[in-house]
């Protein structure tokens, strides 16, 4: 082979070697240097928006904490978004009728509540929020021992 054939392979693949270095080799790193999310993109069930309240949140996480095969079984048949979305829209409208029927059964009473109606709604907030939680958002952990409370 004649030295400057060499020279040039030689500096050729020097240049393509030095490319290479410069381009990441994973699908992550190269969206990072892109400046977008290193996450795989997720697939958008079609026909639900995803864009969930406090209770589905927090149905979410717990379904993750404490269920995570189910919470994976809903995410595989598609049915997680519709099912969040469900429970947030359920615990609102519970909420609503809670406070309703609280007000309705403990009236606000200045002497009690020491003229403070603040301290009246905040109190009916806490109990109807925890009333809420406990029923609709908050999934019970299932027994080790498969036997029932």
């Amino acid at each position: 082979m004649r030295p400057a054939l060499a020279l040039a392979l030689y500096a050729s693949s020097l240049a393509g070697s030095a490319l290479n270095a410069q381009q990441p080799r994973n699908w992550g790193a190269q969206r990072k240097a892109k400046g977008l999310s290193d996450r795989p993109l997720r697939r958008r069930q079609k026909g639900v928006h995803m864009k969930l309240g406090r209770y589905g949140q927090l149905h979410r996480e717990q379904l993750q904490r404490s269920l995570p095969e189910v919470y994976r079984q809903l995410q595989r048949e598609g049915k997680l978004a519709k099912h969040l979305q469900a429970v947030d829209q359920s615990a609102d409208r519970m909420r609503a009728l809670l406070l309703k029927q609280l007000a309705e059964k403990r009236p606000y009473d200045p002497v009690e509540w020491k003229n403070s109606r603040e301290a009246w709604e905040g109190y009916l907030e806490r109990v109807a929020e925890e009333l809420v939680l406990e029923d609709r958002v908050y999934v019970p952990m299932p027994d080790p021992d498969g036997e029932g409370p």
